[in-house]
């Protein structure tokens, strides 16, 4: 004799919040590369991951204790290095602490066109776009929890389950930067569609609905380090920042990207190659340390200005790297005269005559 169960189907919605609490309860973040993804996951709260020695060796550190290299969790082996002793950072008994001067970290990632990244500062988890050409990345230098880089997009229940294994709430950014601020920072956004964009100035304070065009000014109750991130409705086109000291990655800029003005006492770190492959006009001016990187843009571009006490053989890679560029438009110009750069070399003279021939002003000091 056959009885009819009692028990009714789940339903999708409960179907779906199940879904999520199994993955946060059962989740690592090294399950997202079971399928062979390019990318890294670095959890200093780990202490058993990090590394004293730049090399790997030292064995673990104790809370306190330079760190030299932070070991990937996620199998691909893209450690996280320090470029020398002096710069090396310490243990923290659940992150990395950073002097402020000169401590960094990187790493060397595969090319990645569309990827995103994964960032948790204290009870936030930031989800924005990603691209490498595999070249040098460097984390941001500030008390990060975890980072994860992938080359894929992340499903809505994997941010949760990342979240929750952090016990962080997440949300996703266009545009994310770790700005060390002790008075005012300004951000200014356009969009080649859309109504308006949010900015979430990381210490408490959000701006919403700013009409398109319009600068959004904050002002900080104290100085400290903040994660900030944009949100627009629609395509962001243009984005300039000012009177602020940040830590920004080319990586992280959205993509569609046309105009980037960048200003303050700012560190600029990731390849020009990872810039987007609509730029066409980067103006990066004030006390900057910017890393050209090593791969050409593959794309139009007809403004291009950096201040930033360049070495020469960084000012001799840029030109380098510029002369592949074939197509030129409007200014069709190269300054590079101010902010403390050093002269180029004759070793590019080739490298600037062919920028000539393509119609472009090359200025150096």
């Amino acid at each position: 004799m056959f009885t009819r169960s009692l028990v009714r189907p789940l339903s999708r919605q409960t179907t779906r919040l199940l879904t999520a609490q199994t993955l946060s309860e059962k989740f690592l973040p090294s399950s997202l590369f079971a399928s062979s993804e390019d990318g890294g996951w670095w959890d200093p709260s780990d202490l058993t991951s990090l590394r004293v020695g730049r090399d790997g060796s030292g064995g673990q550190p104790s809370v306190g204790d330079p760190v030299g290299q932070v070991l990937d969790k996620s199998g691909n082996g893209n450690h996280l290095v320090a470029p020398s002793d002096a710069a090396r950072p310490l243990a923290g008994s659940s992150l990395i602490n950073y002097d402020d001067v000169d401590d960094s970290l990187s790493v060397t990632t595969p090319a990645i066109t569309n990827g995103q990244i994964v960032t948790v500062i204290g009870s936030r988890m930031v989800v924005a776009p990603f691209r490498s050409s595999g070249n040098g990345y460097r984390v941001p230098r500030c008390d990060w929890r975890a980072i994860l880089i992938i080359d894929r997009a992340l499903t809505t229940d994997e941010k949760a389950a990342i979240a929750a294994h952090y016990g962080a709430t997440y949300e996703d950014a266009d545009f994310m930067a770790v700005w060390r601020a002790t008075t005012s920072a300004g951000l200014s956004v356009h969009a080649g569609s859309g109504t308006g964009y949010d900015v979430n100035w990381g210490d408490g304070n959000t701006d919403t609905g700013i009409s398109i065009g319009a600068d959004a000014d904050h002002t900080y109750s104290g100085s400290g380090t903040y994660l900030v991130t944009v949100t627009s409705d629609g395509t962001i086109t243009n984005l300039r920042d000012f009177d602020t000291t940040a830590d920004f990655v080319l990586a992280d800029l959205p993509a569609g990207l046309a105009y980037y003005y960048h200003s303050g006492q700012n560190t600029v770190s990731g390849s020009l190659a990872a810039l987007p492959a609509g730029l066409t006009n980067y103006n990066h001016s004030g006390q900057n340390t910017v890393v050209p990187g090593v791969s050409a843009w593959a794309t139009a571009l007809r403004y291009v200005r950096l201040d930033g006490a360049l070495t020469q053989g960084e000012v001799d890679t840029l030109l380098t790297n510029l002369s592949a560029v074939t197509t030129w438009t409007n200014e069709q110009t190269i300054e590079l005269r101010y902010g403390g750069n050093a002269a180029r070399s004759s070793a590019v003279d080739a490298a600037v005559a062919t920028l000539q021939g393509n119609g472009v002003t090359v200025n150096t000091a």
